[in-house]
């Protein structure tokens, strides 16, 4: 992706673009790894060394809360982001530390309409599933 199309991604969202925050999704771009903060900070400090760590935090958590990225949590309480907005499930492998995207539209729907059919959640609209899947 590249800078007019994060731009274009952060106006969407009702974002400034900024040089920093330019630099967070760009570190993210592509990357299906799920990476961990740690990992997003060392990949912009190598770039752009002048961007403190509190800033780097603090974006990140304004792309989760305006949904620009997603969090995925892990059995081991490591916060990983994830660039891929549109729906979809991970399987969090138990033997080492990656995390696979799994697409599986059926899946989805046959969690939605289950819990449709709960009388003690008609009060709540489901909006969306994702399923953390543990493997090996």
């Amino acid at each position: 992706m590249g800078v007019k199309d994060i731009a274009s991604k952060l106006k969407n969202k009702g974002l400034k673009v900024t040089p920093q925050r330019i630099a967070v999704l760009e570190a993210l771009d592509g990357n299906n790894s799920h990476p961990n903060a740690e990992f997003i900070i060392k990949k912009i400090k190598n770039n752009n060394p002048s961007i403190s760590v509190g800033t780097i935090y603090n974006i990140l958590d304004t792309f989760v809360e305006k949904e620009v990225i997603a969090k995925v949590h892990t059995d081991d309480n490591v916060m990983r982001y994830d660039p891929l907005m549109q729906d979809h499930h991970h399987i969090l492998m138990k033997d080492s530390d990656k995390v696979v995207d799994y697409f599986d539209d059926e899946l989805t729907a046959l969690v939605k309409d289950y819990l449709r059919g709960k009388k003690e959640l008609s009060d709540i609209e489901i909006e969306s599933v994702k399923i953390n899947i543990i493997g090996k």
